[in-house]
C-alpha cells in the first residue's frame, strides 16, 4: 500500500449544536468560544479544515436548544485563525442566491481565501415549516440545488448560466455536496470538488465510489466522510469508553428524532438502530474506536476504499482534537507507510 499521509486529510466538526451525542452529559449549549478553541487546536494540530453544519433547528438536542449560525461563526473564526480551511454548510431553500453569494464572498475575504461551501438540501420537514418554506421532494431539492449553484457561480463571476456582475470581484470557493443518492452523486460529480457522506463501512464506501465513477466518469471529486472517533490508550479502554457513551444514551431524545426522521421521509437514517442514532450522521459506523495504532490501521483501510478526507467528531471536541492530532495525525504525517498490519477492506465490512 502506498503512503497514507497524502491520501487522507482531516477535518473537525465545529460544535455549533453543543455536545455531539444524544446522551446524558452532552446537553451543553453551543458557544463561539468552544468553536474557536476547536478551530485553533485543529489548526495547530495539522488538520486541513473545520466544518460547520447548518440547521436552523438543533438536530442533536431538539428544537428547544440553541444553535449557532454557520456563517457568522466562520466570520469570527476567520479572524481567530491563520491557515486552516473553513467549510460551511449552506441550504439553498433558506437564502436567496444573491444574499448567499455576497455573504460567502465577504467571509472569504475576511478569511483570505480559506472558505469552502457545502450544499446541503435539508431533511427536517419541521425546519422548512418553521421558516414558512414549502417542503420539496428529494429530487426536487437537488434540482433546486443545481440551479442555485449556477446562480451562485454567476454572482461570483464564474460560469453560471446567466452571468451577472460579480459581487465582490468573485472567487468561486470550492464546493461540497452532501448526500448518497444518485441525485447527490450526479451533482457532486459534475459540479463539486468534494462529496460529503455519512459514516459507513469501508466496503460501502468502495461501492459508493464506483457509483460516483459511473455517474461522473470524466470527473472525480474527492470523498469526505463523517466519523465519530473514540481514542484511548488501548483498544479495551476505547471500547469501555464507547460502552459508557451508549449507556448514557437518552432514549426519549432518540425516539423523538426517530419520529422526526419518519415524518420527514429521511431514508438515509430510517434504518439506523438506537445505538447508531446516538450521534449525528452515522459516525459510529466507521468503527474508529481504539488505540492510536488501531485507528491508524482503520484509516488506512478507508484510504484504500476511496476516502480522501475524514471529518471527525469526538466526545470532548477541543481536548480530543488535540490528542488525535498528536497521536494519529502527526504520526501519519511522519510515516512513509501506514501502520504495520494495515487491514484489508473486507476486515471491516459490517
Amino acid at each position: 500500500m502506498t503512503d497514507l499521509a497524502p491520501k487522507l486529510s482531516f477535518g473537525a466538526w465545529l460544535p455549533v449544536y453543543g455536545g455531539w451525542l444524544r446522551a446524558r452529559g452532552f446537553e451543553t449549549e453551543p458557544s463561539f468560544a468552544e468553536c474557536r478553541d476547536v478551530a485553533i487546536e485543529a489548526e495547530q494540530g495539522g488538520f486541513e479544515f473545520v466544518y460547520a453544519s447548518e440547521n436552523f433547528l438543533n438536530c442533536i438536542h431538539g428544537p428547544r436548544h440553541d444553535v449557532l449560525d454557520v456563517w457568522t461563526t466562520l466570520a469570527g473564526l476567520a479572524s481567530a485563525t491563520e491557515r486552516i480551511g473553513l467549510v460551511g454548510a449552506l441550504k439553498p431553500s433558506f437564502r436567496p442566491a444573491v444574499a448567499a453569494a455576497q455573504m460567502i464572498a465577504t467571509v472569504d475575504k475576511i478569511a483570505r481565501g480559506r472558505i469552502e461551501a457545502n450544499l446541503v438540501c435539508g431533511w427536517q420537514r419541521d425546519e422548512f415549516a418553521e421558516a414558512g418554506l414549502p417542503w420539496e421532494g428529494h429530487d426536487e431539492k437537488y434540482d433546486h440545488a443545481t440551479r442555485y449553484l449556477a446562480a451562485l457561480e454567476a454572482y461570483w463571476g464564474g460560469a453560471g448560466e446567466r452571468p451577472r456582475r460579480a459581487l465582490h470581484g468573485g472567487r468561486r470557493p470550492p464546493i461540497w455536496v452532501s448526500g448518497h443518492s444518485d441525485a447527490a452523486l450526479t451533482l457532486a460529480g459534475h459540479r463539486a470538488e468534494t462529496l460529503f457522506i455519512n459514516g459507513m463501512a469501508p466496503g460501502d464506501v468502495a461501492a459508493l465510489r464506483e457509483r460516483l465513477r459511473g455517474l461522473s466518469p470524466d470527473r472525480a471529486p474527492r470523498i469526505a466522510m463523517n466519523a465519530f472517533v473514540v481514542l484511548a490508550e488501548t483498544d479495551q479502554a476505547a471500547e469501555a469508553a464507547r460502552a459508557d457513551l451508549l449507556a448514557r444514551a437518552r432514549p426519549e431524545l432518540i425516539a423523538y428524532y426517530r419520529e422526526v426522521i419518519a415524518a420527514s421521509g429521511a431514508d438515509t437514517w430510517s434504518h439506523l438502530s438506537d445505538a447508531e442514532l446516538l450521534d449525528a450522521n452515522g459516525g459510529f459506523a466507521t468503527a474508529l474506536v481504539g488505540s492510536p495504532d488501531t485507528i491508524r490501521r482503520r484509516l488506512a483501510t478507508y484510504a484504500q476504499a476511496g476516502v480522501d478526507a475524514v471529518v471527525c467528531q469526538f466526545p470532548s471536541m477541543a481536548d480530543d482534537v488535540r490528542r488525535f492530532a498528536r497521536e494519529v495525525v502527526a504520526p501519519l504525517a511522519r510515516s512513509d507507510r501506514p501502520a504495520s498490519g494495515a487491514a484489508s477492506i473486507e476486515d471491516f465490512v459490517q
